[in-house]
C-alpha cells in the first residue's frame, strides 16, 4: 500500500499511474499494483515483501519484475 498506511481511491487506470512514476523507482507486480522498488523488503517466485505486507506478483509481470529487481534491492 501507500507509506503512510492510508489507501486512496481514484479514477484513473493504474496504467496511467505507471506511466507518470516511470519505470526507474517504481515496478508494475500484479494488475493491481504498483510497487516502490525501495520498499522492497525480499521477493520471491509469487510474491514481494514491502514494509506494509505482501503483495502477489502476477503471473504476466513476473519476467518484468525479475528483471527489474536483479542484483541489489536499493
Amino acid at each position: 500500500m501507500v507509506a503512510d498506511k492510508q489507501a486512496y481511491l481514484v479514477k484513473y487506470q493504474l496504467s496511467d499511474f505507471e506511466a507518470l512514476l516511470g519505470p526507474v523507482d517504481f515496478i508494475r507486480v500484479h494488475r493491481s499494483f504498483i510497487v516502490s522498488k525501495a520498499r522492497v523488503r525480499a521477493y520471491t517466485a509469487t510474491e514481494i515483501e514491502v514494509e506494509a505486507g505482501s503483495i502477489p506478483i502476477g503471473r504476466n509481470f513476473k519476467e518484468l519484475v525479475f528483471k527489474a529487481l536483479e542484483g541489489p534491492i536499493s
